[in-house]
């Protein structure tokens, strides 16, 4: 048990290490850091402005910076496979699909909430926010939840990707509907209909409601949260059956460079 768990870690820095392209640290630094964090400060100046106060888009902001981390982490964990011409190893390695895929996506789950954390700190101070203590630990459940379903919108995402040989544009479509349609930082009452329709089936929409409502003062929306869990859980499952099927007709033809 010692030593899978050992491999497993292994396993997971020497991914998160080689395949989230390092060679340009900017690219770290501007999405997980610099973004989230301008989002936190251009929509709670607004909401100053506004009269709503700047705690809701703060909170709005970390939790976009877990749905970003995991999304973008886990597409290029799993695409840069194929990118940088390792995909047939990977995939012809003695070892479960489904386990490589966690082990791929395990550290970004922290990076991700090491960012969350970071973004609604600098918020805190740049505003002068007080988080009431007793919703602090709600607000870290939420941020799980909201990791582990990012995560699986990753992973289907990713699947994407390696299909259609291109590494950012599913990504950045993704990226644009949950920044647009979560709620995380504009009210879903303030979007068009359609637009809410296509949150209620977004990682993020129900974590970032369940945070709002630990900030009203309302208990733990453990329904919201099962809802969160839920709908990560479909997207990670079309990504792992798709994958799956590619990796399927990949040996049907003897060639897993044709996916």
């Amino acid at each position: 048990m010692t030593n899978a768990l050992r491999r497993f870690c292994l396993y997971a820095w020497l991914s998160y290490r080689g395949l989230f392209t390092w060679l340009n640290p900017w690219g770290y630094i501007s999405s997980r850091l610099v973004m989230p964090i301008m989002i936190a400060l251009l929509f709670g100046s607004l909401g100053r402005y506004l009269g709503t106060g700047a705690i809701r888009p703060a909170v709005g902001a970390a939790m976009l910076a877990i749905g970003l981390a995991m999304l973008y982490g886990v597409n290029l964990a799993v695409a840069n496979e194929r990118t940088f011409g390792t995909l047939s190893g990977w995939l012809l390695a003695p070892q479960s699909l489904l386990g490589s895929l966690v082990g791929k996506a395990a550290i970004h789950l922290l990076d991700a909430m090491v960012g969350a954390v970071l973004t609604l700190a600098t918020a805190a101070l740049a505003f002068s926010l007080k988080i009431p203590p007793h919703a602090v630990a709600p607000l870290l459940a939420c941020g799980a939840c909201a990791t582990l379903s990012s995560g699986g919108l990753g992973l289907a995402v990713a699947a994407i990707s390696v299909r259609f040989r291109d590494v950012f544009t599913a990504p950045n479509i993704a990226d644009t509907l949950l920044l647009v349609g979560s709620g995380a930082v504009v009210a879903p009452s303030a979007l068009p209909a359609h637009l809410g329709a296509v949150g209620a089936i977004l990682p993020l929409t129900h974590a970032v409601q369940a945070a709002h409502a630990v900030l009203d003062g309302a208990p733990l929306p453990f329904s919201q949260l099962g809802l969160e869990l839920l709908v990560g859980g479909l997207w990670a499952t079309a990504g792992y059956i798709f994958l799956r099927w590619m990796m399927v007709r990949a040996r049907q033809v003897a060639a897993y460079d044709l996916i």
